[in-house]
């Protein structure tokens, strides 16, 4: 022992401090697999109140999940409300981005025509909304570009999501991507396994049985597969790119959907609306009306009760006395309408919390903002699309190059190194009229040039031609005129007048720019 380690172990017992037990490794059980996990997302973005139930009611596996809203098995029924939240959440995002997506720059001419006939042949706009609703949702998945002459002329882009396509790492390097289709014969299950990796792809078949495991069958077992080649091999890399916006704290390697940490939020939401409304239902108007004054069935001569669902009136016993006369009163319960729309506020701002602002989702949960606090919000739905073009900006034009990749190989040439971006616009721009007076400004300060001033108020709006117009005209009536700048060596003519358009009468001096405005 050191002379450090005895002054310890002294000033331990010097102030009476017990050390710490080690009771050894700690045990935490998982209560989904990454498949259920998956299936989670799934049925959340689904929105059917009665899938997520069902799901619920079947994983009490934890007293967290037995005291969710959605698992709980009262004695008396409960309409329980499903806000489609995570639904608009996702069709929403996928939608800002798709839509602000403005397009590929592909150097070469010849390649940008053949990615634009690809492009058409598999409907690529539909389909970067459909795998961008697929990537948020599960969390991760793969783009993988395959041959099928009696399909398609051009190679097939196909998306699969995490639960059908598994990246596998090595250090931290992508390998290969495992592609997952299932198939059903004869009651017997099948999943075809497509490995895709650096110029090849294998594919293996096999066959799934309850509690055993797996066993690899002949592609020719089942006519789907029978026509599939077992391995491939070609030139220009691995023909799949993979698509990850969110890591996943769980899983390493996979991604997070967009609200993989939200399923409390979403659970405390639905009961906070379910009590709401329930609330609402009991407090319908009650009228106490003397039993006489009830119809009576002929046949058995009992009162007709209402409907319950009107829940209107209620039964009171005709009073026998000798004085007594049939009373009728109404009675309104008082809904605490307040309180009910603060929780509910509450409860939406933590589904959104981090993600996006309700105003993306065309919820003004405070009339009295203006516009600018409203823009003020947006900068979590800027934050999650700034995340998700990242991913993008990986992803697309790599997929371009796949597709490229392919075609070259179905026609049996070399494939070429090829330049691809893709760009994006600007999302939650101030209006036009807030552009007119912050540009203006700028311009009236000589910060902006006018080619800019014009470029940034109409951007992509207009075409390069009628900017280029626009231009000329605005230095037209600014007296703006191009002076070409002398060359090395030469010494300009101070007598020879600069002519401006519009004065061809007056004289002025060079401007110290080229495009700057010139002062009589």
């Amino acid at each position: 022992m050191s002379l450090m380690d005895k002054i310890k172990t002294a000033m331990r017992s010097w102030l009476e401090i017990e050390p710490g037990t080690d009771s050894g490794a700690i045990r935490i059980d998982q209560a989904l697999s990454f498949d259920a996990h998956v299936l989670r997302n799934r049925i959340w973005y689904r929105g059917d109140p009665s899938e997520i139930e069902q799901f619920f009611k079947a994983i009490q596996t934890d007293p967290v999940t037995k005291s969710m809203f959605w698992a709980a098995v009262p004695d008396l029924p409960i309409r329980k409300i499903h806000l489609d939240i995570p639904g608009q959440m996702i069709d929403r995002m996928a939608g800002i981005v798709v839509s602000d997506f403005s397009g590929f720059e592909i150097k070469d001419k010849q390649a940008a025509d053949l990615w634009d006939k690809i492009a058409r042949d598999n409907r690529w706009s539909e389909l970067a909304n459909d795998s961008l609703v697929e990537a948020l949702v599960t969390g991760d998945g793969a783009y993988k570009a395959s041959v099928d002459p009696d399909v398609s002329t051009f190679p097939i882009i196909e998306f699969y999501g995490a639960d059908r396509a598994t990246p596998v790492y090595k250090r931290g390097r992508l390998q290969e991507i495992i592609f997952h289709t299932l198939y059903s014969n004869k009651s017997r299950r099948y999943r075809l396994d497509e490995h895709y990796g650096e110029g090849y792809i294998r594919s293996t078949l096999l066959e799934m049985n309850t509690g055993a495991e797996d066993r690899e069958v002949l592609l020719t077992t089942i006519p789907e597969t029978e026509a599939i080649n077992p391995e491939i091999n070609f030139t220009g890399g691995m023909l799949a790119v993979p698509v990850r916006f969110f890591k996943s704290p769980q899983w390493s390697g996979r991604g997070a959907s967009l609200f993989a940490s939200k399923t409390p939020a979403f659970d405390a939401l639905d009961e906070v609306v379910s009590e709401w409304w329930d609330a609402y239902r009991k407090g319908r108007i009650k009228q106490f009306l003397p039993e006489d004054m009830f119809e009576h069935d002929i046949t058995t001569g009992k009162v007709k009760r209402p409907n319950p669902f009107d829940d209107m009136f209620v039964f009171t016993k005709t009073l026998m006395a000798e004085d007594g006369k049939p009373a009728m009163s109404t009675y309104s319960p008082g809904i605490l309408a307040d309180e009910h729309a603060t929780g509910y506020a509450q409860a939406l701002d933590m589904a959104l919390m981090g993600i996006m602002s309700p105003s993306t989702l065309g919820i003004d949960l405070k009339k009295t903002d203006n516009a600018e606090a409203q823009r003020e919000k947006e900068k979590a739905t800027l934050w999650t699309r700034s995340k998700i073009i990242d991913g993008l900006n990986d992803a697309w034009p790599a997929l371009v190059k796949v597709a490229l990749v392919a075609a070259a190989n179905m026609a049996k040439k070399v494939p070429t190194e090829i330049e691809i971006t893709c760009t994006f616009g600007e999302y939650s721009s101030p209006s036009f009229d807030t552009q007119l007076q912050s540009l203006g400004a700028a311009s009236q300060w000589n910060l902006l040039s006018v080619e800019q001033t014009v470029e940034e108020l109409y951007g992509d709006t207009k075409e390069d031609d009628w900017k280029a117009t626009e231009v000329q005209r605005i230095k037209e009536l600014r007296g703006i005129t191009t002076v070409d700048e002398p060359a090395v060596g030469q010494v300009p003519d101070p007598a020879k007048p600069i002519i401006q358009e519009g004065k061809p009468n007056e004289q002025s001096t060079v401007p110290k720019s080229k495009t700057g405005p010139v002062r009589s």
